[in-house]
């Protein structure tokens, strides 16, 4: 069982339809999940910041009509060292994050790759 899951997200559509992963595997291991928002420091919302907060809004709705137990974080700066430096921080046992990409390669520049780096637990990614 794991007792504490990380559910990072972005602003995309993809991060709303994950949460539905999240939550699934939440029940089935009746842990605590938390649902992080990461903005990097010098980024704007430059391609419809409303939608992208509207899809924020949502994700953070269908989690709480859920009614499952799960705590909501926002932070600037880098993704990739935001998401694990917090993962190490509230003694996360699994990391759920998504990835646009098929093939996650060690190399690329993601969050998701650079998870698959240095995680010392289980990082599930749903493509």
């Amino acid at each position: 069982m794991f007792e504490t899951i990380l559910f990072p997200i972005d602003r995309s559509q993809e991060s709303f339809i994950m949460a539905n992963n999240a939550i699934h595997l939440d029940r089935s291991q009746k842990s605590r999940m938390i649902m992080l928002s990461v903005k990097e420091s010098d980024q704007a919302d430059k391609n419809n910041p409303e939608s992208k907060a509207i899809l924020l809004r949502k994700t953070g709705e269908l989690i709480e009509e859920s009614e499952i137990n799960c705590d909501a974080i926002k932070r600037e700066n880098k993704p990739a060292f935001v998401v694990y430096a917090l993962a190490d921080e509230v003694d996360t046992q699994r990391i759920v994050i998504g990835s646009q990409e098929n093939n996650v390669e060690e190399d690329a520049e993601t969050t998701t790759s650079h998870g698959m780096q240095i995680a010392s637990f289980p990082v599930l990614i749903i493509l």
